[in-house]
């Protein structure tokens, strides 16, 4: 579960930051 929980984490970490770059480059 716990891995689960830092799998899940991590895939919102890595979309933030794509979404935050993609704002950026777009900006």
């Amino acid at each position: 579960v716990q891995d689960q929980s830092a799998i899940v984490k991590d895939n919102e970490v890595t979309e933030f930051r794509v979404n935050l770059k993609i704002t950026f480059e777009v900006e």
